[in-house]
């Protein structure tokens, strides 16, 4: 049954369907995945629509649900690996917990389509500062939109930005000086 709420809520999702699409993709790396993240992230907009206090920040507050879910299943695909045994001769399926020092969901992500020097430079970033840049380069948010999802001014939105693209910059010419090194050493 369509209620005025839920006619809203389906026109505000047609006007930005396709940057959720990209960013789906992006994340996920492939079709049927970022199907089911899309799937996921409109239950729980859907769910939730009526938290959402700002509807000039729907869109972000989309993309970040969106975000925040993809986390929470690589998350849990990265704790309950099912491991095939019918490589080691048994016909069964076990499940398996994966270390928990391995690489965390960001991190992945990072390692998967990056070069590693730029995924380390990224990683040593702190959290918060790490999410705000992929924001800019993987959702291509808007310096506005970080703005809405941080709720600070888009003037400390662009100055940290600088300053993590300094920051970025530097660790990523010393890692470079650093690799160069030990292969003169070699």
């Amino acid at each position: 049954m369509n209620t005025p709420s839920s006619e809203k809520f389906e026109q505000l999702i047609q006007s930005m369907s396709a940057k959720l699409h990209r960013l789906a993709q992006r994340l996920c790396g492939n079709k049927a995945d970022a199907e089911d993240l899309i799937q996921d992230t409109l239950l729980r907009a859907y769910r939730h629509f009526d938290k959402c206090r700002d509807l000039m920040a729907f869109e972000s507050w989309v993309l970040t649900i969106a975000r925040n879910t993809f986390i929470q299943k690589v998350s849990r695909r990265k704790k309950h690996a099912m491991v095939s045994l019918n490589q080691i001769g048994m016909q069964e399926q076990i499940e398996m917990v994966v270390d928990d020092n391995a690489l965390s969901p960001y991190d992945q992500l990072l390692r998967s389509s990056m070069s590693p020097a730029i995924a380390n430079a990224l990683a040593k970033l702190p959290e918060q500062s790490r999410r705000m840049i992929l924001m800019v380069v993987v959702e291509q948010a808007t310096y506005s939109e970080i703005a809405e999802v941080y709720r600070i001014p888009v003037g400390t939105v662009k100055s940290r930005i600088s300053r993590i693209c300094a920051k970025l910059k530097t660790t990523y010419e010393s890692n470079m000086r650093r690799d160069e090194n030990l292969l003169q050493m070699a």
